[in-house]
């Protein structure tokens, strides 16, 4: 057989596998359904009000360390420019609050942080002050290979580079004439890539500088999901037990047709029960925490999912969910 002829056999096995899979999900079959997934968009209500606020400055992102950070002025720029978004929302220039500084002799280190805060209200009156400290920016790189049953040119290994930025951000929003702390929210986001699989050699490198513009665009866009009103889609898959399977599927319904509050308080139910087992408990309490993660609702999503790893910790889908779930809370 020539390489040539093998490359076509190879891939006519890829496309009649990739068929097989596509027919399945079409007809169905007897293994697999996925009426216990939610895919509904999760209505997200602004965290903090600017009503009193209209004049804003945006002060420095640091290091956890109290150092400018690297990115800083790039999350500067993109803070800004969200608050510019906001009706009747005045940002003060970096230049002038760079000269009040100077003048005033505020801070040795120039930043522009909670220690400057009433210092510059004097000038400016009342307002808010944004500040921000990176607690992560790391860009991971790696390559998966698996083996095909058919060797190509006498190789059967597959690879496919994966990439992964994650930017999370620490902000607190400052009340410039007492300085006190109105509000702070960890924002973690994290984008992904995946190259197409190459026979035998290694996918080209990506640019780690594209998958942080791509991350420095979404925490813009949770950045301003603080101040209004907005919607998130989300596709989650719940756990089945024939102990909860009839009432997680009208909580399914709902969810699915919007009644969000009803097919939410549906799930609160299942985990009051007590006439469950402890792996049917588990599953009640591990559907109604991925939910709250999803909600946003991070602190109680984090309580209900370690509780389902308390009911069954040899599962290890919960002890990773739980794991991930109180890392994005604390921000890591």
């Amino acid at each position: 057989m020539t390489m040539k002829t093998k490359i076509k056999f190879l891939a006519f096995v890829m496309t009649f596998f990739s068929l097989t899979t596509l027919g399945q999900g079409i007809f169905g079959s007897s293994n697999s359904t996925t009426w216990n997934k939610i895919e509904t968009e999760f209505p997200i209500k602004k965290q903090f009000d600017m009503d009193k606020y209209k004049k804003i400055i945006v002060g420095d992102f640091y290091t956890p360390v109290g150092l400018k950070a690297a990115k800083g002025s790039d999350l500067v720029e993109e803070t800004g420019n969200q608050f510019l978004s906001l009706e009747g929302i005045t940002v003060l220039e970096r230049q002038y609050l760079a000269n009040i500084m100077k003048e005033q002799k505020l801070n040795s280190s120039g930043l522009i942080d909670e220690s400057t805060a009433i210092a510059l209200g004097k000038f400016i009156g009342s307002g808010l002050m944004v500040v921000g400290r990176i607690q992560r920016d790391s860009y991971v790189d790696f390559v998966n290979s698996t083996n095909t049953f058919i060797a190509v040119g006498g190789c059967k290994t597959t690879n496919v580079r994966e990439g992964k930025y994650t930017l999370t951000v620490n902000i607190k929003l400052l009340d410039l004439v007492t300085a006190r702390l109105l509000f702070s929210k960890n924002i973690q986001v994290s984008y992904s890539r995946s190259s197409s699989p190459a026979f035998c050699v290694q996918p080209e490198l990506f640019n780690a500088e594209d998958l942080y513009a791509d991350c420095l665009r979404t925490f813009g866009k949770e950045f301003l999901n603080i101040f209004k009103d907005s919607k998130r889609k989300v596709s989650i898959e719940l756990e089945r037990d024939s102990k909860l399977d009839d009432q997680l599927r009208k909580a399914i319904v709902n969810f699915n047709i919007g009644n969000i509050d009803e097919g939410y308080k549906m799930l609160e139910d299942m985990t009051k029960r007590t006439d469950l087992k402890d792996p049917a408990k588990a599953k009640a309490f591990y559907n109604l925490g991925i939910v709250q993660i999803n909600k946003g609702d991070l602190e109680e999503g984090v309580k209900n999912l370690q509780q389902a790893y308390v009911l069954q910790d040899k599962n290890p889908k919960y002890l990773e969910t739980y794991s991930n779930a109180k890392k994005q809370l604390n921000g890591e």
